[in-house]
């Protein structure tokens, strides 16, 4: 324990001290642009040797004014007349200073002596650009370090591994301020004793990013066993090295020799430790673990080759380097600098886990993006390069025209040349990942003929289970209505809950794919357990959401490969697209799907509607001493409203209305087996309350307890002037007398359906001359205006009374416009029936 909490105290005091430390530096950095970039500067550099011997470096034939100009290596004697030194050459022109100073320099060049003036000279703008440009980057990329190692290490203080992480982060941060210069700080602009203090300590730090290298390969993902089993030699090997190194160079002057050690261990342990991570990579079993070492392996194993390759490139050609001009020098910096990007970047996703695959393909495809870059700016430059040599030195011509000609053409035809490059390099290297997009594409294309889900899907599943390597895929949908998921095929209900955790994150990937351990160990959301169970008992390794129009209408779960292989980066951008485009198709397909059934359902119920209509009397019989009129019209295709008029005999004519409790097809299914019962009873029986009784009982037997019929039947007898009648449930009919008295028809019982063996009674009424008898249903008395009021039955009862003479259809004509004009602009909501007859 008490180990532990002096580790971490270490921890916490080395990461403090290079914050602060670089802190400082960048307050120094921005004091010393903002002064270097109004006062006088140089390209030349200085050695200063031992024994106070100063001499040149890196000439810069700009800066001298006189001839002849000093070779790099010449010794300088003495400067404006005085004795050469580090402290006068500091004093005169690595202090702030107005452009356009000048120093003579006597120096000695193969034995002889010689004379330079060197005069300062403002920075360009393309100077300032330049340094901006390369400090922000440089800032970005410590920034990265320190923040990747920090974010971690407040997540898990106490973890063994995220510690070495943010050691080799702040190594890493320390190495790239003090290794990396931009030339301006020749100039002393600022001093601050602190950072003086604090700046060989961040070197030392830098130095040991080797040894806190190799600690993190042996801790990362998961601890190896040599380190658990023998930690104390394990960390001495690891950390002894450097010190030895260091304190072998302050007792003996070894001068270059111990800086060749030094940079030898710190190779050498760099090396060790990818080899440890690529070999850990190469056994593991687990999926997760093999993404976060592979993602580390390409991000920081790019960016460390990167970074070596240039130091050892400036070490043993330095002067190569040094001629091959700024541009070239900057662009080669500026590579290093974006190589050692991807580090932090690569660490910061696989200590998160979550999208490595993502993040990889994304570093992978930079990369080469990147290198055939590089190929076609080296040959784009030899190009030019050689034909200009050839006009001039062949030819003898010295115009620049065509020369220019020359890189007009090249640089046309640099950006199409790149992708047909990088086309073809992503076919050699991964002719998997393009069979997969071949294979898709067409089938995609093929899917814009499809018509039906079933082949769409079986095709779908076929084809990426032959191109993944996946024993099966399954689809998962949802479907609004229900409000739930459904394989597509099995259309068994699922677990996956529209409200849930898991759904509400795949709604907002928008067709990213997402890999299930990886979310699991992200802990970014809660996977119910039933969710969980589900797919882990499919072994699923990778959802990939079905997403249009901002809407998630389902998934697709991807198992491991039969080989338990795990899905490439490569594979990541195609089954994104793959994902969306596969979301439009399955949406047209089931409109094109609600659309044919639409088109079926309206046909059939067209068909239905045909046959309804045949089952209303097409047209009125003869009826004995009566004047009757008719009409009904259906709020939908067709009616649960039903009416009849039946000529018995020479004498008795039989008048009936009825209501089928909803709308739509099922209520006239019911209204027609109402039709036929009631005209088999009429043949049979002679009592209307009995008739009405057997047809309650056959209702009852054959509708839910939900469907139920209000209905009326009357029979009026010419010779009698009787009307007898049963009202099972029905708005009363109304009886409008010649004098304008109004009876209310409602003697008979409970409506048909309701209940089994029930009993009706049987009213009676006289009709005489004139007058009027009137059935409706609940349409009429129902339908409301724009303000929800109801037509009502009074007003029905007003509007006989007014009208009462009228024929009996003139009078249903214009009681129809009345209730139109009183709903206005509104619907019906229910069929409409009216039936109207006047005894002559």
């Amino acid at each position: 324990m008490m180990f532990n909490k002096l580790v971490k105290a270490t921890v916490i005091l080395i990461t403090s001290m290079v914050i602060i430390t670089v802190v400082l530096f960048y307050v120094g950095e921005t004091i010393n642009f903002i002064n270097w970039k109004s006062s006088g500067v140089i390209g030349t550099g200085f050695n200063f040797e031992p024994d106070s011997v100063v001499t040149f470096a890196d000439i810069g034939d700009e800066d001298f004014v006189s001839k002849p100009v000093p070779d790099s290596g010449d010794t300088i004697l003495a400067i404006d007349g005085y004795p050469a030194s580090e402290e006068y050459l500091r004093d005169t022109l690595f202090k702030p200073h107005p452009p356009g100073r000048q120093i003579e320099f006597k120096y000695i060049h193969d034995s002889d002596t010689s004379v330079a003036t060197m005069e300062s000279k403002a920075s360009t703008n393309k100077e300032v650009i330049q340094f901006l440009l390369l400090s922000i980057l440089r800032l970005l990329i410590v920034l990265s370090f320190i923040g990747v190692g920090l974010w971690a290490f407040v997540k898990r203080p106490d973890s063994n591994p995220v510690r070495a992480l943010l050691l080799f982060s702040l190594a890493m941060a320390s190495i790239v301020i003090t290794a990396i210069t931009f030339g301006h700080d020749q100039i002393d602009l600022y001093s601050n004793i602190f950072l003086s203090e604090l700046f060989p300590y961040l070197n030392r730090i830098g130095l040991m990013f080797g040894a806190f290298w190799l600690n993190l390969q042996l801790l990362f993902p998961r601890p190896r066993k040599i380190i658990q089993n023998h930690p104390i030699p394990v960390y001495l090997a690891i950390y002894l090295p450097l010190p030895a190194v260091l304190v072998a160079g302050n007792y003996f002057e070894f001068g270059n020799t111990i800086l060749a050690l030094l940079g030898l261990t710190v190779l050498v342990q760099v090396t060790i430790g990818f080899v440890i991570l690529a070999r850990y990579h190469i056994k593991t079993k687990n999926s997760l673990e093999k993404r976060q070492t592979r993602l580390v392996l390409w991000g920081t194993g790019i960016g460390l080759a990167v970074f070596f390759l240039i130091i050892i490139i400036a070490i043993a050609a330095g002067q190569w380097l040094t001629g091959l001009g700024e541009f070239y020098r900057v662009g080669l910096l500026i590579i290093m600098l974006f190589g050692l990007l991807l580090s932090p970047i690569s660490f910061a996703y696989s200590f998160g886990r979550y999208r490595l695959l993502e993040i990889e393909g994304r570093i992978k495809r930079g990369t080469r993006y990147a290198a055939v870059t590089v190929v076609l700016l080296i040959v784009f430059y030899l190009t030019i390069y050689g034909v200009s040599e050839f006009l001039l030195d062949t030819i003898g011509i010295v115009d620049r025209g065509p020369a220019l000609l020359v890189a007009l053409f090249l640089a046309i035809g640099f950006i199409p040349a790149q992708q047909k490059i990088q086309t073809f390099a992503e076919d050699k290297i991964y002719p998997e990942r393009n069979r997969l997009k071949r294979m898709l594409r067409d089938f995609l294309e093929q899917g814009q003929t499809f018509t039906e889900q079933e082949t769409f899907w079986i095709q779908l599943e076929q084809k990426l289970a032959e191109s993944l390597k996946i024993d099966t895929v399954y689809p998962i949908m949802y479907f609004e209505k229900a409000d739930k998921f459904y394989h597509w095929r099995e259309k068994s209900e699922l677990p996956f809950k529209p409200d849930s955790a898991f759904i509400k994150e795949l709604s907002g990937l928008k067709n990213h794919p997402l890999m299930l351990d990886e979310a699991e160990a992200s802990e970014r959301f809660d996977i119910a357990y039933e969710e969980e169970q589900w797919l882990n008992d499919r072994h699923i390794a990778m959802i990939l959401p079905l997403v249009t129009r901002s809407r998630l209408i389902g998934f697709l779960a991807l198992p491991f490969s039969s080989d338990k292989g795990d899905f490439k980066a490569e594979d990541l951008s195609v089954l994104m697209s793959l994902a969306s485009q596969v979301a439009v198709a399955s949406e047209n397909m089931v409109l094109i799907e609600e659309n044919i059934n639409k088109r079926r359902l309206e046909h059939e119920l067209g068909m239905a509607r045909k046959v309804q209509e045949r089952l209303f009397p097409e047209k009125l019989p003869e009826t004995p001493g009566l004047d009757v009129g008719a009409k009904s019209r259906f709020c939908l295709e067709v009616a649960g409203d039903y009416y009849d008029v039946i000529k018995l005999d020479d004498s008795r004519t039989v008048l009936t209305v009825g209501d089928v409790s909803g709308k739509g097809a099922g209520a006239a299914l019911i209204m027609s087996n109402l039709q036929a019962s009631l005209k088999t009873a009429l043949k049979i029986k002679n009592e209307l309350a009995e008739i009405v009784a057997q047809i309650n009982d056959l209702i009852f037997e054959n509708t839910t307890q939900d469907q139920f019929i209000t209905f009326f039947v009357g029979v009026f007898d010419n010779r009698e002037s009787v009307f007898t009648y049963v009202n099972a449930g029905h708005n009363p009919p109304v009886v409008i007398r010649d004098n304008g008295k109004i009876e209310e028809l409602g003697e008979g019982g409970l409506l048909l359906g309701a209940f089994p063996n029930a009993v009706y009674e049987q009213g009676s009424v006289v009709l005489n001359k004139g007058d009027l008898l009137f059935l409706y249903t609940d349409g009429v008395s129902e339908a409301e205006n724009n303000v929800n009021d109801m037509y009502g039955e009074e007003r029905i009862k007003e509007f006989l009374a007014a009208n009462s003479r009228l024929p009996a259809s003139e009078l249903l004509t214009n009681l129809e416009s009345d209730v139109e004009r009183f709903i206005g602009d509104t619907s019906f909501d229910d069929d409409f029936t009216l039936v109207a007859a006047r005894v002559l």
